[in-house]
Formats: C-alpha cells, sequence, structure tokens
C-alpha cells in the first residue's frame, strides 16, 4: 500500500502538476511515501510540463488485492480540513495507462478520498473506479466529487490503484465550492533572492567550536528575555548539528544563567546523568547507554556531558542535566517502589499491585494485543498513587529533601502519561506526547529559579512555534501559549552529507544513509544558492519589503527526518512562524554512534 500524505496548512500547496520532486529518489516534493509498489516521478512522459507521477505494480490476484483492499495501491495528499469543511468538493486530473490488469470487481484506477473523524477513524471511504482505465490508454480526464461534513477533522485524497500495470497521474487539482485551490509554483531562488540571504546571514564555523562573535553575539542578544531557549535539528543523527549545539549551550553558559539543560529523553532515565554531571557518579558512557535512546548515543553526547562536568567542576553555578520525555514509565516505577519502600512502607503493597499489572500489560502488548481495559485499570491506580503521595508530601519531608519528593511525584505523572497515551490512535498520541513534554518542561522551569535559563535539545518538529499538521498540536506550539516571549526557538537544517538513523534495508542503524540535496522549493536550495557554508539567520528580518516574504505566506519545504532513514526528507514549512532563529549548515556527517552494549 501507497500513501503520499502532504501536512496541512492555513496556505495549500498541491504540487498536483509533479514539476516539484528531489533528484535524487525522483520523488514528487510536498508527498511522502510509504509501501512496496514502485513509485516515482516520470520525466519522460507528462500531460502538461516535464513531469507525472507513476505507480507501477505487479500485484494481482485474490491474496494480493484481498491483503491491501479497500486502500489499494494509493497516493494521498492531505487537505486542510479548514479550507473544505461543509462545502462541496471536486479532485479531478489526467490518467494514463498501460498493460493495466485486474478482475472487474477489485480493479481500481482513479483517486480515492479517506475523512477521519475526532477519534481517529475513517468514516467515508471512497475509491473511484472507470473500466476506460483498464488496459492501455492515453491521457484521459477523470474527477470525483464528494461533500465534507462538519465532523471530519482530517481529509485524505490521492490517486488509487489497485491491480497490476502501470498508471501514470498529472495536473491534479482540488475545486471547493467551484473555486480551483490555488496551486503556485515555485521558482529557483533568483539573484535578487540570494544577495538578500548574504546580506542577513551571520557567519558561523561549520565545526559549531571555534566562536564567531558577531553570530553569537547576536544570538544573545536576541534571546536575552528568553526563559527558555530551544535548540532544534532537522535529523537525529547529525554531528555538526551536535557539535554546534553544544557551542552554542557553552556559550550561553559561560555568558548567562543557564541552570538546566533538558534533552528529548526520558525523564527518570536522564535523572542518572545528572548525578554524573552534578556528582561525578558512573561514566558519561553509562549515561547515554542508559538514556535508552540510541539517537544519544554517540561521542557527541558523551563529549557534552564530559563538559558539563568540567563546567560543574569549576564553577559553582550548577549546570543540570534533565530529560523530558515520557514514553517509558520502567525507571519511574523503580524510583518510586525505592521511596515508597524507604518511607511509606504500609504503601508499598498497595504500589507493588499497580507495578504488576503494569507489567502485564507490556507483557501483553508484547504478544501483540491491547489490554485497554487493563490499561484503564492502571491509569486508576497510577492516579491515585499520585495523589496519595501528594497529600502525604510533607510527611515525607523528615526522610527525603523537598526537592527528592517532588521528583518522584513528578515520576508518578510520567507513569499516568506513558499509561495513556496507549489508549490513543497515532494522530492524537502525536498532539498527547507533544503535550506531556511541554508540561514536564514547565515542571522543569518550576523547579528552577527566576533568573536561571532553560536549555532545550528536541528535533525541529516537536521544538516549532506553529503547527507544521493542521489537528496536531506540537510541544513548541505548547510552550509558547505557556512561556510567550520567554520561549525562543532556533532551527537547524543542512545542505548535503549522511546522518544516523535506523535502516529498514539493513534493520539496524547506520551511519551511511545520505541526504537527498535540496531541490526547487526548499528553504535549503535558498541557502546553498548563496553559497553559505554555516550561518545564523533571525526570521525576524522577513519583512514585506524583503525578497523572501513569500516564505511566511507560501508553503516551502524544510527537510524532516527523525530516527528512520526516509527517502522524502522534506515536508512542507512556512519556517518563518516556526524558528526565532534558523542555523544552516551546508555540509553534515552522521553522528559517532557508539557500539551498543550486549545485554547482561
Amino acid at each position: 500500500m501507497i500513501f503520499l500524505v502532504s501536512q496541512a496548512l492555513s496556505q495549500i500547496s498541491l504540487n498536483g502538476s509533479f514539476e516539484r520532486y528531489n533528484r535524487t529518489y525522483f520523488l514528487p516534493a510536498l508527498w511522502s511515501v510509504s509501501g512496496d509498489s514502485q513509485i516515482s516521478i516520470d520525466t519522460t512522459i507528462a500531460k502538461h510540463g516535464k513531469a507525472s507521477l507513476k505507480i507501477a505494480s505487479n500485484r494481482i490476484g485474490r491474496d494480493s488485492i484481498r491483503r491491501y483492499y479497500p486502500s489499494g495501491l494509493a497516493t494521498a495528499h492531505e487537505i486542510p480540513i479548514s479550507i473544505v469543511k461543509n462545502k462541496r468538493c471536486r479532485i479531478s486530473g489526467y490518467i494514463k495507462t498501460q498493460d493495466v490488469r485486474a478482475d472487474s470487481n477489485t480493479q481500481r484506477v482513479g483517486f480515492f478520498v479517506k475523512m477521519y473523524n475526532k477519534n481517529g477513524e475513517n468514516f467515508y471511504v471512497h475509491v473511484s473506479d472507470s473500466s476506460t482505465f483498464r488496459r492501455t490508454n492515453d491521457w484521459q480526464f477523470h474527477s470525483v466529487n464528494f461533500s465534507v461534513p462538519d465532523s471530519a477533522v482530517m481529509l485524505l485524497w490521492g490517486a488509487a490503484f489497485i491491480g497490476s500495470g502501470t498508471v501514470w497521474y498529472d495536473n491534479l487539482t482540488v475545486t471547493v465550492d467551484g473555486k480551483v485551490l490555488d496551486d503556485p509554483e515555485i521558482a529557483p531562488p533568483s539573484p535578487q533572492e540570494t544577495r538578500w540571504i548574504q546580506q542577513n546571514v551571520k557567519l558561523l564555523n561549520s565545526d559549531g567550536i571555534s566562536q564567531t562573535n558577531i553570530a553569537l553575539t547576536t544570538l544573545k542578544k536576541e534571546s536575552n528575555t528568553a526563559k527558555i531557549i530551544a535548540l532544534g535539528e532537522a535529523t537525529h543523527g547529525t554531528s555538526e548539528f551536535f557539535s554546534m549545539k553544544h557551542r552554542l549551550l557553552e556559550y550561553l553558559a559561560n555568558e548567562t544563567n543557564v541552570g538546566v539543560f533538558a534533552i528529548e529523553a526520558y525523564m527518570p532515565e536522564a535523572y542518572k546523568v545528572n548525578d554524573y554531571v552534578l556528582h561525578g557518579k558512573g561514566t558519561p558512557e553509562d549515561c547515554v547507554y542508559g538514556m535508552q535512546f540510541w539517537t544519544w548515543r554517540n561521542e557527541e553526547v558523551v563529549n557534552l556531558i564530559k563538559w558539563m562536568k568540567e563546567y560543574n567542576d569549576n564553577h559553582a553555578k550548577k549546570i543540570r542535566f534533565w530529560g523530558f520525555d515520557m514514553q517509558s514509565s520502567q525507571q519511574a516505577r523503580e524510583n518510586i517502589r525505592t521511596f515508597v519502600s524507604q518511607t511509606d512502607s504500609a504503601f508499598l503493597p498497595r504500589y507493588n499491585n499497580l507495578n504488576n499489572i503494569i507489567e502485564n500489560i507490556e507483557n501483553t502488548m508484547n504478544s501483540g494485543m491491547l489490554p485497554d481495559s487493563l490499561i484503564q485499570v492502571a491509569i486508576t491506580q497510577a492516579k491515585e498513587t499520585y495523589q496519595i503521595l501528594s497529600e502525604r508530601a510533607k510527611q515525607y519531608a523528615q526522610y527525603a529533601p523537598t526537592s527528592e519528593i517532588q521528583r518522584i511525584i513528578q515520576d508518578c505523572r510520567i507513569v499516568i502519561q506513558s499509561l495513556t497515551i496507549l489508549r490513543l490512535s497515532e494522530r492524537e498520541s502525536n498532539t498527547y506526547r507533544d503535550s506531556c513534554m511541554a508540561e514536564n518542561i514547565r515542571w522543569i522551569a518550576s523547579q528552577t529559579k527566576p533568573d536561571e535559563r532553560i536549555v532545550l535539545w528536541a528535533h525541529n518538529g516537536h521544538i516549532m512555534k506553529s503547527p507544521q499538521t493542521e489537528g496536531i498540536t506540537m510541544m513548541g506550539e505548547y510552550l509558547n501559549k505557556m512561556f510567550g516571549k520567554q520561549y525562543y526557538t532556533i532551527g537547524f537544517s543542512c545542505g548535503s552529507g549522511s546522518y544516523t538513523a535506523y535502516n529498514f534495508d539493513s534493520s539496524k542503524v547506520v551511519r551511511t544513509n545520505r541526504l537527498t540535496e535540496p531541490h526547487t522549493g526548499t528553504i535549503e536550495s535558498y541557502f546553498q544558492s548563496a553559497n553559505i557554508s554555516s550561518g545564523l539567520f533571525l526570521t525576524k528580518n522577513i519583512t514585506k519589503t524583503s525578497p523572501v516574504y513569500f516564505w511566511s505566506t507560501t508553503p516551502l519545504e524544510l527537510r524532516s527526518i527523525g530516527s528512520v532513514a526516509e527517502k522524502q526528507q522534506y515536508h512542507v514549512s512556512l519556517f518563518p512562524k516556526y524558528f526565532d532563529a534558523f542555523i544552516y549548515i551546508a555540509n553534515t556527517t552522521a553522528s559517532k554512534l557508539l557500539p551498543p552494549r550486549q545485554k547482561r
């Protein structure tokens, strides 16, 4: 099954002409790919322009049809629901076929539409079918009409193909209440745009270690009112991103009052890193392995942790190390059990019962089942545990310092969060995870002094101030509402090179994944045209008179790769609304991964 899905914005760019595509894998811009059929841009066949979308499949027969139907082999593009809700819509375009065959009951060549409600359920599925597209046919016009009810929260559409053969699609358009949605073409960077970028970038050294005074001083000045400075990354495995963030943390710590460094890692597991940087317990290597994220299991993070330890050894002002993710409760539960056994032994049997229930849930899930009723029982008991420990906080003060008690109560929140996310749909869980991380960061902020600053480390997608996908609220949007002007974001991206990520082809984490070259319509292509090796850019410099003002109004693309290697590496972006500043590095290399440790 293939889905090409775009991120929705208040503005829309469809790339229905398929003229924008990456030159490495020949995949269409603004669309993402999953599935196992052959899908690519074809530059030899087109209805108009120079390119079309091609889907080729050799799947035929009852078994394959039963496996993939009703979604079929398809491409899909998300439309902002706010644009189409309670309106009459039409999808149209041109289709060409070659040697298409399938039995008449299951063959599909045309368009599909899916609508989802707030529970993540698809309540409307339509796959158009036209017998005229069987066998071999030249370009023919095709359309499908539908209405979008008020209950819809997400709409997907695409070019559906269930059968065997090859199908081409071109000039796809969406019409809403009789008006064709604007689908602007993007030109390559102009000389005027290139000169403007060169004039507005503060250069940095590409290794991120040597200080470039103008850029760093500018950053210090621009972020001087921020309580939280968030450092992003376009991939979870780029060495130069990590080294640059290390340099920024070092600079900000020496020049301002940084009290906390917090990273996108499990909160309880990160406590042990804090014990090392403050008290020297363990080793830096033990710290990165203990965080359980391979993304931080590298030499760059080890070097950062070593520097934090050295800094704390030589300064009265200390920097604490925190995590803020909540997808695992194992260490949190262990912390709570140890604390309860030492301070409230009468409550221990009741807590052990909760822990046994959660272990039962984990074992059941490992066998492929989701025990929903048992999860609800665990959530109820976890909330009761949180309530009891909160009420007894004063009682525990005779056994433990207030900071430890507050940390254990926070561990109870982590347990509740990690259980709650299990009951949610994939779309709901994305928003819920980010809301929890934002709440955890707000809790971290509550543990700091008023004049202390927090430096965050997370993916660009988490720190951005505005939504990238309609209906999904990210951590940065929550933090922006919580802290306002005291929340300052710095996005990161790059031009070319390699990165570390899990690669499905090799079934392991590797350092040989290649970055696709920026194509027309990507933010990176503009910085590449300006021949910037490494630099800091302030998005506030984009005004209505700027040659690149359209960056604020036209959906372009920005590189975004998570923990898994991807061929489609760019996603829809209005990046001036996401970040206060942006660091671009032309050439990058993969993070230096430490080898996995053998399980004992």
